[in-house]
Order: C-alpha cells, then sequence, then structure tokens
C-alpha cells in the first residue's frame, strides 16, 4: 500500500524488499520503493528511510510547518470542530490596533 511521507522533501513510498545482490538464496533486505515529485523512482533502506520520513499522518511540529510552506493544508485529530485546518497565507500585514 503506497502512503505519502515528509521528510526534507515530500515522497510517495511503499514497502519494497530490495533484490538479494549476491544469491537467490540471500535474505531480501527489507526497505521502501520511493517516488519524487519529478517521477524519479528509487529505493531506500527501512532504517534510513523511516528515520528521514513520517508519514502524513503523523507528522512533527517541524514536518508540518514545512507542509504549510509548500502550499498545503494542515490539520489535527482532535481540533474542535470538524473541518478544521491550517494554511499559510503570504502578503499580509498584521496590525494589532495599539
Amino acid at each position: 500500500m503506497r502512503q505519502e511521507y515528509y521528510g526534507t522533501k515530500r515522497v510517495t513510498a511503499w514497502p519494497e524488499p530490495a533484490a538479494p545482490s549476491t544469491s537467490p538464496d540471500a535474505p531480501r533486505t527489507p526497505g521502501y520503493g520511493v517516488e519524487y515529485a519529478d517521477g524519479y523512482t528509487s529505493w531506500s533502506p527501512k532504517d534510513v528511510f523511516e528515520e528521514a520520513y513520517q508519514p502524513i499522518t503523523g507528522m512533527n511540529f517541524g514536518h508540518a510547518l514545512a507542509a504549510l510552506k509548500d502550499g498545503h493544508r494542515v490539520a489535527r485529530t482532535g481540533w474542535n470542530g470538524k473541518g478544521m485546518f491550517l494554511f499559510h497565507v503570504t502578503n499580509w500585514t498584521y496590525t494589532d490596533g495599539r
């Protein structure tokens, strides 16, 4: 099952073991197939990938900020009211009236 993740860039990834490199009897290393925004695909070992990326359903604060800056909406479970989300507004000035 493919799922989107956030790291230093947004990628789509799916569990995919690497092909054995030495012999057909060698164990297959667990990892992820990774597709980038430009369509390029690659493979990453499981531990390396999971250290760098988080599923978009469980992002930390830094990844949420990166998503906002990239133009995505960000929401979290538990907010009061359905359909609530944050988005980044550009070219706007706040005046507090003091």
